[in-house]
């Protein structure tokens, strides 16, 4: 079975990708670059591509790395490194809501806060690969992140004792602007 077309930058010439030994050329904008390969591959194979779930999140990140803050894209990676670990090789067409719950529930380390934040990463990158065009449905769009609580604000009390034990004065000054 040949493998997934994928996309390369040529310097200064645009990103390129190669379909059945010819090379063709996608455009200059790596997001637009991405939109025409998947009408490409479209229209020679009729449906879209068997995308796994580890080529997906790749191009969701490289995309991230590419449009977004760097901390940001630091911030965002690091939850689809441990689903990728998971299901990397399954299609992302395949991935269902009971799939994202019991990988939760197989991190016990994890509180609400940080399983409502992974499934909010999960579902933003399905939620692109449908942008995209690599995929016709979000597969995983009625997944419910946990639902987490507030935490209560510092009292003035721990505020002044937190105050009183800065002992830079420069710092104090900052956090007091802050």
């Amino acid at each position: 079975m040949p493998r997934r077309s994928g996309i390369w930058q040529r310097k200064g010439r645009g990103w390129w990708t190669t379909i059945n030994g010819k090379q063709i050329p996608l455009g200059v904008d790596r997001r637009e670059a991405e939109k025409s390969l998947a009408r490409l591959v479209l229209g020679q194979g009729g449906s879209i591509p068997r995308i796994s779930t580890a080529e997906l999140t790749q191009l969701w990140l490289d995309d991230l790395k590419s449009t977004r803050r760097d901390l940001t894209w630091r911030s965002a990676r690091q939850f689809p490194r441990v689903w990728c670990k998971r299901f990397g090789r399954t299609r992302a067409a395949e991935l269902r809501p009971l799939h994202i719950t019991a990988w939760l529930e197989s991190q016990p380390t994890w509180g609400k806060s940080t399983r409502a934040i992974a499934v909010r990463a999960v579902k933003a990158c399905f939620a692109w690969g449908l942008d995209q065009g690599y995929l016709e449905t979000h597969p995983i769009q009625r997944l419910r992140a946990p639902q987490t609580q507030r935490r209560a604000p510092i009292s003035e009390e721990h505020l002044a004792a937190w105050m009183a034990a800065i002992r830079c004065t420069e710092l104090r000054a900052w956090v007091e602007v802050s």
